[in-house]
């Protein structure tokens, strides 16, 4: 499911996962519970993957679909963890296929200060574009995770390239300069320490599937959400926004005098993600071993 997210992210997810172990060993499947997944104002990260969905449709970028998947698990100690999937096709160019996951605790008083590094919120949201062009993925990766474990990465993910640059990153193919400086200017902007501080080091394994634009950020555990509902969407729409600027610029060249074929490159990319995926084990013990796997080898990573 944490399919964009530096293995640091996952890794995190995992480990906490690995630490309640006995809780979600005891988790079991409460389809009963979906009519009570529709409120959406009870899910932290809803209002990110809505205003997403919308802006493409209303750009003619992806069509509208009714695909979705939902379930719910029970952990050990009571609570629902509702898990909710959505994807849209593209217009086959630029983008081939939008799709977020969002994991959330069922819990009415959940927002609350009180509650503030005991829930999980999980947004992964990515929109894979056409491999017949140079853009990049978007991929957004939000984790609030129970012992204040709160994590957030926004990135235009190079898969144009098995190249990368001299301090490790991918190598990000962008159709002009202009649109360096822009990114350059939002990662400026927000990751900085007096908005988004850096969240520190990364693997060199995990630094070729990032940008050197990548933001990157460890919340405090004070006022969790009232930065996710402020600096982190204000700098989730503006890096969504830069996207979408970038999906038009693509559309008004001429794709056919490029000859443009990334397949290879991208189904690398999904393939390496689906196959280390650490979300796996914590899925399976939410959901089931055959529903996990339905949802990450046809909804999460389909082939190309």
């Amino acid at each position: 499911m944490l399919t964009l997210s530096p293995l640091f992210i996952c890794n995190a997810f995992l480990r906490w996962a690995t630490q309640n172990r006995r809780c979600l060993l005891n988790a079991s499947l409460n389809k009963s519970n979906l009519k009570n997944m529709d409120n959406s104002n009870n899910i932290l990260f809803e209002p990110f993957a809505r205003y997403v969905w919308e802006k493409l449709e209303s750009n003619g970028l992806a069509l509208d679909s009714d695909d979705k998947w939902r379930n719910v698990g029970k952990l050990g100690n009571g609570k629902n963890v509702t898990i909710e999937v959505k994807v849209l096709p593209g217009s086959e160019e630029p983008i081939r296929l939008a799709r977020y996951a969002l994991l959330s605790t069922h819990d009415t008083d959940k927002f609350t200060p009180n509650f503030e590094g005991s829930v999980i919120e999980v947004l992964n949201l990515v929109i894979f574009p056409s491999p017949k062009t140079q853009l990049p993925v978007f991929g957004a990766d939000m984790v609030i995770l129970p012992g204040n474990k709160n994590l957030m990465l926004i990135d235009f993910q190079p898969v144009s390239s098995n190249k990368i640059t001299s301090s490790g990153e991918g190598i990000l193919t962008l159709p002009n300069q202009e649109f360096h400086k822009k990114l350059q200017r939002l990662h400026d902007k927000y990751n900085n320490a007096d908005c988004l501080p850096w969240g520190g080091d990364v693997p060199s394994e995990v630094k070729r599937f990032m940008s050197m634009y990548a933001l990157w950020t460890r919340l405090p555990p004070q006022d969790t959400f009232e930065l996710v509902h402020t600096k982190v969407f204000e700098a989730f729409k503006d890096y969504f926004h830069l996207y979408i600027e970038l999906c038009e610029e693509t559309i008004k060249q001429d794709l056919s005098h490029h000859n443009h074929d990334f397949t290879a490159i991208h189904q690398e990319y999904i393939t390496y993600r689906k196959e280390n995926d650490p979300a796996r084990p914590m899925l399976r013990r939410l959901y089931g071993e055959e529903w996990s796997e339905m949802l990450l080898e046809k909804v999460l990573f389909p082939p190309i």
